[in-house]
C-alpha cells in the first residue's frame, strides 16, 4: 500500500488526510524542527528512503507471532476509530 493510498483510507474517516512526499532533505528538515536526536533524524531519513528501493512485501510475520492473521488498514481503521477522529468527529 503506498503513502497516499494509506491517507485515502484514513480520509474515509471523515477528515481529509494528504500524503506529501517531501524527499530527504526537507524530510530532515522536517524532523529538525523536534527535539529529536540526530542519529533518530537520521535513522527516519534511512529508513524512508530504503522502504521506497525496498517495499514490503506480504508475509506471515503477524501471524507466527501473534496466532492471529493480520488485519486489513480498513478492519483496523474501523476498530480504532475513535483514536483518528476524537472529538471532531463526533
Amino acid at each position: 500500500m503506498t503513502h497516499d493510498e494509506l491517507a485515502e483510507h484514513i480520509s474515509a474517516l471523515g477528515r481529509s488526510v494528504r500524503y506529501i512526499d517531501l524527499g530527504p532533505h526537507a524530510y530532515r528538515a522536517h524532523l529538525r524542527r523536534y527535539p529529536l536526536p540526530d542519529w533518530l533524524i537520521e535513522h527516519l531519513v534511512e529508513i524512508e528512503l530504503l522502504a521506497r528501493v525496498y517495499p514490503e512485501v506480504p508475509n506471515d510475520t503477524v501471524l507466527r507471532t501473534t496466532g492471529h492473521p493480520p488485519r486489513t488498514i480498513q478492519a483496523f481503521l474501523r476498530e480504532n476509530a475513535e483514536a483518528f477522529v476524537g472529538e471532531r468527529g463526533r
